[in-house]
């Protein structure tokens, strides 16, 4: 099917699906910090899920309440950051706004106001707060500011005619930080590197191929400062580079056919995962020197905590979120839209959880009746079966198990009485549950930030 028929089937679906006309999709979620954290914060293209209970109920908050008093146009994907009192940090082109536990208090985050924020990371304790700024034409720097509170301030000189676009810290030592941006002139990718925290920022001359177009850190080895991986965009695909030198020298060792949206990291560095929509879930045992597929599932962000892997996938065909206990081999769902406990019950939120109260009743109904009886096997034609699973990887098996994913019924405690779990009368089944999503993840392509949580 033509890009064009594709982009024409997500706007059939969403013309009446949400006022900013997106795809429901999840593309980014954080779990933590801390091993016993019970807080799970899950980006979507409709605004930030939040769950206080580990994940047995989410609650919704819209994007007029996140970004609140600011009023952000267009598709935005903010980056989002917990730390260690539960509040979720959310930067956007505006700034940053202080997501505080319970969900109803937001607060700008002193210092922010004004700045572009391409991304957000925190040191392993979630304590400190790090962002990067993207201004064009201005010195952008890396921003600090305490979970405790106090305003944010940049650090250092700054970085002239750079763009940045991802930082990740080194869990091992966190004064290590590695950055990655897009020179403002040329659009080349540069990658950076800092052993003050972020203040003094060194430029690595990682030697990427010609083909690569945007580079963006994915994570950082949990022992080792010095091993890092990132993720490159790469004609239609993205590929997956690996340095044991501290960025100085690269070595791709995975590849997708479509766009990567999901990495991430096991809690002592052994275990590395990618996937992509179209690819499926591949997992490492040896640190990122070989990969083999572990699921079939359609990935749109990963994401390793306490020992569990999480992933958003396609909620038409399986879940939003779903965590695994056994390496990605399996995935019991956490939520699917429809079972969503619905906005926050905020009587002291600002003006904008009124807006997610009022819009509570046309998304709640739109999610119930988008059909959910296709997925991406459905949209394939027969002999595109043996193109689709082929290893993307030199060592990757000719033929895999698909996984197990647990599809039983699952109503959120949380969730408001109504007709929310069935599809409305009338409502025609149609085989159109993956085109719209895939419309959706290529209009992300360009816009997805690092991807150790998506």
């Amino acid at each position: 099917m033509r890009r064009g028929s594709l982009f024409l089937a997500a706007a059939l679906v969403t013309a009446s699906a949400d006022a900013n006309g997106r795809f429901p999709a999840a593309s980014h979620v954080v779990v933590g910090p801390g091993r016993a954290s019970d807080v799970i914060a899950l980006r979507v293209t409709f605004g930030l899920l939040v769950s206080y209970d580990a994940g047995r109920s989410f609650r919704w908050l819209c994007e007029d309440a996140m970004y609140w008093p600011v009023v952000v146009g267009g598709n935005v994907d903010p980056a989002v950051e917990l730390l260690s009192d539960g509040t979720t940090a959310v930067g956007f082109e505006a700034g940053i706004n202080m997501v505080r536990r319970g969900g109803c208090r937001v607060d700008p985050l002193g210092g922010s106001m004004g700045r572009v924020v391409a991304d957000l990371t925190t040191d392993p304790a979630g304590m400190t707060l790090l962002g990067i700024e993207s201004n064009p034409g201005t010195l952008n720097h890396v921003l600090r500011a305490s979970a405790g509170g106090g305003a944010l301030e940049p650090l250092g000189p700054g970085v002239i005619n750079v763009d940045f676009l991802s930082l990740e810290v080194a869990p091992s030592r966190p004064s290590r930080v590695y950055l990655t941006g897009r020179d403002a002139r040329t659009r080349a990718p540069r990658v950076y590197r800092s052993d003050d925290g972020g203040s003094m920022v060194t430029r690595v001359e990682a030697p990427f191929p010609m083909a690569v177009d945007e580079v963006y850190v994915s994570g950082v080895d949990p022992t080792d400062p010095d091993t890092v991986y990132f993720r490159a965009n790469e004609g239609a695909g993205s590929a997956l580079y690996r340095s044991t030198d501290g960025g100085s020298r690269v070595t791709r060792v995975a590849t997708t056919t479509g766009p990567m949206y999901g990495f991430a990291l096991s809690d002592d560095g052994r275990r590395v995962w990618y996937g992509s929509l179209e690819d499926g879930l591949f997992r490492s045992d040896d640190r990122g020197e070989g990969f083999s597929r572990v699921n079939r599932l359609e990935v749109l962000c990963l994401r390793h905590h306490a020992g569990q892997l999480y992933a958003c996938s396609n909620w038409l065909t399986g879940f939003a979120l779903g965590r695994s206990g056994d390496g990605g081999g399996s995935f019991t769902s956490l939520l699917r839209f429809e079972d969503l406990g619905g906005p926050l019950d905020c009587r002291d939120g600002n003006m904008g959880h009124q807006y997610c109260v009022e819009r509570w009743d046309v998304l709640q109904t739109m999610l119930a009746t988008v059909p959910r009886d296709a997925g991406a096997r459905d949209a394939a034609a027969p002999g595109d079966a043996s193109a689709r699973d082929a290893a993307t990887t030199p060592d990757a098996p000719a033929a895999l198990d698909s996984g197990a994913v647990d599809a039983s019924p699952r109503v959120n405690p949380a969730a408001p009485p109504g007709p929310c779990q069935c599809r409305a009368p009338g409502a025609t089944p149609r085989s159109t549950g993956f085109l719209p999503l895939l419309a959706w993840a290529l209009a992300l392509r360009r816009r997805v930030r690092r991807g150790s949580g998506g």
